[in-house]
This record gives structure tokens, sequence and C-alpha cells, in this order.
């Protein structure tokens, strides 16, 4: 099936909410469990919420249309999926010119991530399209962010994620899962760590967060 909004321009994903479990936890979101609630099914974590971060949005931006945030129905079949166990892609997407139009990762706030270009294909945060948090309104009244949400280690430990890209790896700030120093990063924007498992690292300057999509994922290109 194609995904609408809510899982981004993924297809190929076999939702089932229906058969989701009770509520499950995921690093990172524990901060944010009065606004997110995560379940699972046999396949895929599933992140639910409207939406909406509790900080300011819509300050500092200097060049985008002033949308109005509005709550967005992030749950059931619209809920965001997380593969419980990503597969590493012999043949990883760039993100420079796929996934314009969706997003690609989820926050652990619960806001989605847009990938760092905008559908022009330039950077959204150097254009001055984003607000002091790194984020704005689609023309639906969407909130995204476009940049790693790095101002969420202000409610979250440094060693935890502080987002989850739509193929599965988790996003980590400056330090490793252990506190050590960040590690070199490989051409996706991360590395696997010591326990065999990939992980992405946001970082202040381009390309941010995702340069390719290490994970297997499919782009629905109806959406483009």
């Amino acid at each position: 099936i194609s995904i609408s909004l809510g899982a981004s321009f993924f297809n190929g994903l076999e939702i089932e909410s229906s058969l989701a479990t009770g509520s499950v936890k995921l690093p990172g979101f524990s901060a944010f469990a009065t606004s997110v609630s995560i379940f699972k099914n046999s396949k895929y974590y599933l992140v639910e919420s409207n939406g909406l971060p509790s900080h300011q949005m819509m300050v500092g931006i200097r060049s985008w249309q002033q949308q109005i945030p509005t709550p967005q129905p992030y749950t059931g079949n619209n809920a965001w999926p997380i593969p419980i166990k990503p597969v590493i892609s012999k043949n990883p997407i760039s993100a420079r010119n796929h996934f314009l139009r969706g997003a690609i990762a989820i926050a652990v706030n619960g806001v989605p991530i847009f990938n760092a270009l905008n559908n022009r294909g330039d950077d959204a945060f150097l254009a001055g399209e984003l607000d002091d948090w790194g984020g704005h309104c689609g023309r639906a009244d969407d909130y995204h962010y476009h940049i790693a949400p790095l101002h969420l280690y202000s409610f979250t430990s440094p060693t935890l994620p502080c987002a989850f890209a739509l193929d599965g790896y988790a996003v980590y700030g400056s330090v490793e899962p252990d506190g050590n120093s960040m590690l070199p990063l490989d051409t996706c924007h991360g590395h696997l760590w010591s326990n065999g498992v990939y992980h992405y690292h946001g970082t202040p300057a381009a390309p941010y967060m995702i340069k390719y999509m290490a994970g297997q994922v499919t782009e629905d290109t109806t959406h483009q």
C-alpha cells in the first residue's frame, strides 16, 4: 500500500494498526510521553502524535509563507512506522535528489522531520525558511523540522536518540550512546556502533542528519 502524510512518501509498509499491541517504549521518547504514544505490530513501531511541539513555532523565519500550525492526525493507519528490524541497504538512496516531499524521520517529540533540502532542492536552513527550532509549517499547516532537532536535548539525555529515521535507525547528537564524543561519520552521516547496529548523528552543519538513507526504504514517487 502507499502511505499518506503520516508515513511520508514510502510505500510497501503493512501498517496493520488494528493488530498493534499495547503501549511500548523506544529510547528518547519518554520525555514526551504526555504527547507521544508508541505501539507496535509484527513489523513496526507505530508512533502517534498530533505533530505539534511544546516549543514556540514560526518565530525567526526570514523567507517563508506564514502558515498557522494545526494538529495533525498522526494516529492509527496514519501513525509513523519505524521498522523493528531495520536492514542496511546495499545501495543507499541519496537525500539530495530524493525524499524532497515528505518526512524522512520522526523526532522523539512526535514532530516529523523532512529532508534538509526543500522541494526545490535548496537548503531550507540557509534559505532562511526555518524558525528558531529548525522547522516551519507546510502549506497544509503541518509543522515539521528540516534539520536535526538537537534542541530536544534540553529535555533528554545526550546519550539518547533525538529522532528515528523512517528506515528504522536512530539519530543521535554530538555524543555516542556511551557518552563519548561522536566518532567519524560515513557517507550516510552515521556509522555502525559497537553493538553492530547502525545509527545516524545530527550536526549543526549540512547535511545536518541524513545524507543517504542507510536502511532499506521505498520511495513513493507518485507524490513527487
